[in-house]
């Protein structure tokens, strides 16, 4: 059975999707110059998103024809699904469900649980895939930082400023550094300005400070 890769539609309701990985090729669908790839990829932070579920479903399965054991590792090496479990963890409903068989099934969504798994060193057929994701990556962490400051959630929001080397690692896209306004610099070399943008992006005013969110 193969699916069709189809752009984000939100008159379709209550539709379940199932994006299958291992049985479907973007590339197989009839879209010479591209356009039509580049639209569904752009979709797939929508559609993940939008589900009030995302479940992952990771049995350990033999392929004689492959000579392997597809598993929940095998998964979890993919760099499509590395941006699919990305979006859903930087997305408003962060949790998700990891089924691995009918006796274990885990609720995945900490904020330490994606990071080791960046997307950018995930394995893809075609490595132009890679630089497509990059943007989309950047932008669901600028609005998840964002978010973490209107809802004044300085922990979670430091945690993930912090972690971009992690995020992005093994993408072509800048670290974000400009969510702050009013900047200050004063430094009289660059090593200072560098620590006085790092404490003003945190939102702290000196090194050994602390508020009340730690």
């Amino acid at each position: 059975v193969r699916g069709d890769l189809v752009i984000f539609d939100i008159d379709k309701g209550n539709a379940l999707f199932v994006s299958h990985q291992w049985m479907h090729d973007a590339r197989t669908m009839d879209d010479s110059d591209g356009t039509q790839q580049d639209r569904c990829i752009s979709s797939i932070p929508a559609y993940v998103e939008t589900c009030r579920f995302f479940v992952a479903l990771c049995p350990a399965i033999d392929s004689p024809t492959e000579d392997k054991v597809f598993s929940a590792r095998t998964w979890s090496c993919r760099g499509w699904c590395r941006m699919e479990r990305a979006v859903r963890e930087l997305s408003l409903h962060d949790t998700w469900i990891l089924v691995q068989s009918s006796a274990s099934m885990e609720l995945v969504g900490t904020a330490l649980s994606f990071p080791t798994d960046s997307v950018g060193e995930g394995e893809f057929t075609v490595a132009a895939d890679r630089d497509k994701l990059a943007p989309i990556l950047q932008q669901l962490l600028r609005r998840k930082l964002r978010l973490c400051l209107q809802k004044r959630e300085l922990p979670a929001y430091r945690r993930l400023l912090n972690l971009q080397t992690v995020h992005l690692r093994g993408l072509a896209a800048e670290h974000i550094k400009d969510l702050v306004p009013g900047f200050p610099a004063s430094a009289v070399n660059a090593h200072g300005a560098a620590a006085e943008s790092f404490l003003h992006q945190n939102m702290l005013t000196t090194v050994g400070g602390v508020d009340n969110a730690g």
